[in-house]
């Protein structure tokens, strides 16, 4: 069976301004749960590694042709908070 793909938005995008900004806090709950899940990854597979990736915080148009992407610096352990309920209502 094929997946079906949602259709692609195109926006007309002339200035993009990049700003960095600082990764929203967890709460110690979460913190330990995305730890926890992280951890049980990289038992099932070693070759996984915690490096630094960005993470897009949010976007906003700048007049009509210009966009604003805040991002952030994470490492791949933060997006273990997939599979903790409510770990995305917090963050990134």
């Amino acid at each position: 069976m094929t997946k079906r793909l949602q259709p692609a938005e195109f926006l007309d995008v002339r200035r993009l301004r990049l700003v960095e900004v600082v990764a929203p806090g967890l709460s110690p709950d979460h913190q330990a749960a995305r730890d926890r899940v992280w951890d049980e990854a990289v038992e099932k597979n070693p070759a996984l590694f915690d490096g630094p990736v960005v993470a897009c915080v949010g976007a906003e148009w700048d007049g009509p042709h210009g966009l604003v992407l805040r991002w952030t610096s994470v490492t791949y352990r933060h997006y273990a908070l997939r599979w903790v309920p409510g770990g995305t209502d917090e963050t990134l």
